[in-house]
């Protein structure tokens, strides 16, 4: 039988654990985001506050070419990740996939038309990035083609990706590898090109197979099964953004209409349920990042986060600034941290013109919150004094 100091406790401590929206955020201006032109385009951020980033960077002052290096936020500055030899200058494009708990990254290098950042095919090339030591090497090629690409990377240090071979006949094969250990998955999914987009903790992939008649399915694939999501409300596309331990699945897809306006997807593996973000007539909805509470970001019509016991909640009424404003959220960690994109609140310029900014949002506890937790001491100390 529990101790009544050890209920109390649970008491206090499960008041503060649950997912709420009863909660204000602190703002941290991470720089210059990217909408469209240069800077800091948010990927993730892990469990330890660090946050990573393409970050794109001009070539020239005034020209409206640039090239990106992956950067990681480590609580105080921005590290930027070294070029590897050979690879090194604008002709060369490194894109950030992911980021585990150890402030390992991984990604892929390629040959880039500077114009428009778009990759000459046949120079791939992954990288892993120990931002903590500040090394960074190849990943090792094994015999399932000439390229392969990372998208992710967990706290195992388990990495997933695709790998194949380039060209009119390109054939990719969704993968997971760890050093010279490597698992075909498409050997488990429906004849198409497949890749694996996210990886977490238990090792469960999930990410997109294309179908052989054209059409991009999310799959999610762990040691037991194989289950598929298809396009949502008439649309031909959908794709993974993230997932948490317990195989809750951030997606996003194509509505009816084309690429705009698009359709946030949250996918429940375990039970099958699939529940969409209101689209907004304009903007649409996106699911972007999602932690281990069931807390999914990203956008609404503005940025927004979600859960299945709250629904849809909009993040700039919470914001503890007249300053910012909050537009869309691209990932949250299990401290609720968020990062995303937002701009001025006073900045009523057309979007083409404005300043976009990446921001941090950090939780403060309301005083309701602090009022839970002073409740739940005050039945520690009364459960204290009855045994005392």
């Amino acid at each position: 039988m529990l101790k009544p100091l050890t209920v109390a406790m649970i008491i206090a401590l499960s008041s503060l654990a649950t997912p709420t929206y009863a909660v204000q955020y602190k703002v941290t201006d991470l720089g210059v985001g990217r909408i469209s032109g240069f800077g800091y385009d948010p990927k993730s951020i892990n469990n330890a506050g660090e946050v990573l980033a393409d970050r794109a960077i001009q070539i020239s002052p005034g020209s409206g070419t640039y090239y990106t290096r992956p950067a990681v936020w480590n609580g105080s500055a921005w590290l930027q990740m070294p070029e590897i030899s050979g690879r090194s200058g604008s002709d060369w494009t490194y894109w950030a996939g992911g980021l585990n708990s150890a402030g390992v990254v991984v990604g892929n290098s390629g040959l880039t038309a500077a114009e428009d950042d778009d990759s000459i095919s046949g120079n791939y090339q992954s990288f892993i990035w120990d931002t903590r030591a500040n090394t960074v090497s190849f990943l090792n090629t094994p015999s399932y083609g000439s390229e392969h690409g990372a998208s992710d990377i967990n706290d195992n240090g388990v990495i997933t990706g695709t790998m194949g071979n380039s060209g009119a006949n390109y054939s990719g094969h969704a993968m997971t590898w760890k050093n010279s250990v490597y698992t075909d998955l498409s050997t488990r999914l429906q004849p198409g090109n497949s890749d694996g987009q996210v990886i977490n903790n238990n090792g469960a992939v999930a990410g997109y197979d294309e179908l052989n008649s054209g059409l991009n399915v999310a799959f999610y694939a762990d040691a037991a099964k194989v289950d598929y999501l298809g396009p949502r409300q008439g649309g031909d596309d959908i794709w993974v953004n993230d997932m948490n331990d317990s195989g809750l699945v951030a997606l996003t897809g194509n509505t009816a209409a084309g690429e705009q306006p698009q359709v946030g997807v949250v996918w429940d593996t375990n039970s099958g349920m699939v529940y969409e973000l209101a689209v907004d007539p304009q903007w649409g909805s996106r699911a972007n990042g999602v932690n281990n509470l069931g807390q999914v970001v990203g956008r609404s019509g503005g940025g927004a986060i979600w859960d299945a016991v709250n629904g849809l909640h909009m993040l700039y009424t919470d914001i503890l600034s007249t300053t910012w404003g909050f537009y869309e959220g691209a990932d949250i960690n299990d401290s609720g941290v968020i990062v995303g994109y937002g701009g001025l609140m006073n900045d009523h310029l057309p979007d083409s013109q404005k300043e976009f900014r990446m921001l941090m949002l950090t939780p403060v506890p309301e005083p309701e919150t602090y009022a839970l937790m002073l409740a739940g001491l005050g039945l520690v100390g009364f459960a204290a004094r009855r045994r005392a």
